[in-house]
């Protein structure tokens, strides 16, 4: 998997070649966050992509919309952070 260990942010994410490619980037190992103002193929989009396999992340926004974008960043950011400490969890070894 070429994108294993990597993020991609995918913006427009709901459907055409916005979908295609964070499925793409999922199947190529890739954890993705991706966002739409779609919200009903925006979560059709993510049971795709968690189909190949690979995690992935569902914010409904409007890219023309600081706001939003803003929030869209700060949420990827604390869902990799997320992830990161659970793998961490999971390779320590606790001594007693």
């Amino acid at each position: 998997m070429i994108l294993q260990d990597k993020v991609a942010l995918v913006t427009g994410g709901a459907l055409g070649i916005g979908r295609a490619t964070a499925i793409a980037f999922g199947a190529a190992g890739a954890k993705v966050a991706f966002s739409d103002i779609r919200g009903v193929e925006g979560e059709e989009t993510a049971d795709l992509i968690r189909e190949t396999a690979a995690e992935c992340l569902f914010v409904k926004s409007d890219v023309s919309s600081e706001a939003d974008v803003r929030e869209l960043v700060q949420k990827a950011i604390n869902w990799v952070q997320l992830a990161l400490r659970e793998r961490d969890l999971r390779q320590t070894r606790l001594c007693l």
